[in-house]
Order: C-alpha cells, then structure tokens, then sequence
C-alpha cells in the first residue's frame, strides 16, 4: 500500500486530494499514512466492511470531480462524479 500512497502523492500535474481508507487493519495503516505521507487523510474505519463500502466512504469524503479507487489487491478504478 505505501508505494502506491507515494506513488500517487508525488504526482504534480495536476492539483489532487488523497484519502485512504483503512478498514480496520491491524497493521496500524493511518498511523503509517499520516507519518510518512502528511498530505495524505487517513480515515480508519472501526470495522472491516469490505472494500465497497470503504470505497462508499471515501467517496462520501472527497470534493474533487474524478475519484480514483485503489485497493492493494487490484489496480486503480476511476469512478466520475
């Protein structure tokens, strides 16, 4: 997850907001977003619901018009508001 996190972080062409959703991971994720990437918003979710549902969230919380969904277990999903 981080590569991707950095990957996306050090894009410059265009102005972006990232969020990352962590769905109650025991490896401390949010922690690890904010302290290596301070741009980043983690959100951590209490329960692990599945990545459509951490998906619905962080869609709920972004204000751009192009969200782009990523999940460690597959490649990025570009979804338009």
């Amino acid at each position: 997850m981080d590569q991707g996190v950095k990957s996306v972080a050090e894009q410059t062409r265009v102005e972006r907001e990232m969020i990352v959703v962590d769905d109650a991971s025991a490896e401390g994720t949010p922690a690890l977003i904010a302290e290596r990437h301070p741009r980043v918003s983690p959100f951590a979710r209490l329960a692990n619901l599945g990545f459509a549902a951490g998906s619905n969230q962080g869609v709920k919380l972004a204000w751009g018009r192009y969200r782009v969904l990523l999940n460690p277990y597959q490649h990025g999903t570009t979804v338009k508001n």
